[in-house]
């Protein structure tokens, strides 16, 4: 009788898990319809407005239906089943302070889906995460998403789940390195994305392709002879123009957090008599250009 107990127990529990997790399932698609959203924050980012377009292409793929895309004022009073992408109202209602820098979180609250990124591309993380996940892709090296079309687009067994990054700069530099979407579903980096400007960056500031016909001052003196492969930094112009130049950058890219300013790769630095005196007062070929940055950072 015991063991009789134990197998009518032990059906049950199976029978009651096996309802549980049907109960879980979200259907986004069925035969060509659905009843979900795709909403964004009302005021979204350029990358909380790409994620959400991730997400409408993917489910597009393979259900062959288009997800439209809403601000969150405008769906508030919807009561249709939604998936919340950004740092939109629905998502600070979660435990969203635990997500950190390029973290994420997914997450769900009855038939919502909630994908929250932090910071730069944890939204476009949190979205390609759970299109791999769920929609069970794949995204490989210098291959396109293999796709399978669905009559039904089935999210099972969702789990809740936040990710932070074990570190904070996750730069590829190999030949994958150039598949942007590579990068972004393996949560990784190109120089440019954390910096505005990178590595050897004086032409990027002040163009010798510009300025140097017309003001070859502006550029290395070499044995007296004025060559476009150096800045002059002693020149009061050439510094104006790097800083007007960083500025609008900085206007363009908001989200870098670095800027390079620094010497083109090679060591003709400019020894006209201004830069050889301030090279002379430091102690060091690199004096000019250090009291060059510091200006420019000052500015």
């Amino acid at each position: 009788m015991p063991g009789m107990m134990r197998f009518v127990l032990t059906i049950m529990i199976s029978l009651m898990l096996t309802s549980c997790n049907r109960a879980a399932d979200l259907v986004l698609v069925s035969k060509g319809h659905s009843a979900y959203t795709i909403i964004i924050p009302a005021e979204a980012t350029a990358n909380e407005k790409k994620a959400a377009g991730i997400l409408q292409q993917y489910i597009q793929q393979l259900s062959g239906l288009r997800l439209p895309i809403q601000p969150e004022s405008v769906s508030a009073t919807s009561k249709s089943p939604s998936i919340y992408v950004g740092n939109t109202e629905k998502a600070q209602s979660f435990q969203v302070g635990s997500v950190n820098g390029e973290g994420y979180l997914l997450t769900r609250q009855d038939n919502n889906l909630v994908l929250y990124g932090r910071h730069g591309q944890g939204v476009v993380y949190a979205v390609y995460a759970f299109i791999e996940k769920y929609f069970h892709l794949f995204k490989g090296a210098g291959e396109p998403v293999f796709i399978t079309p669905v009559r039904d687009l089935v999210v099972t067994g969702f789990t809740p789940a936040i990710s932070n990054p074990a570190f904070i700069y996750r730069q590829a530099y190999f030949p994958a390195s150039q598949d942007a979407e590579y990068l972004s579903w393996h949560k990784l980096q190109q120089f440019e994305d954390l910096w505005g400007i990178w590595g050897h960056s004086y032409f990027k500031l002040v163009d010798s392709a510009i300025y140097f016909k017309t003001h070859p001052e502006y550029f290395s003196a070499i044995d007296s002879i004025r060559q476009p492969v150096q800045l002059c930094m002693s020149n009061e112009k050439v510094v104006e123009i790097a800083i007007a130049a960083l500025k609008k950058r900085m206007e363009k890219f908001p989200d870098a957090e670095y800027w390079s300013v620094s010497a083109n790769d090679n060591i003709n630095y400019c020894t006209c008599e201004k830069c050889r005196a301030i090279q002379k007062e430091e102690g060091s070929a690199s004096g000019a250009h250090l009291r060059f940055v510091n200006r420019i950072a000052a500015a």
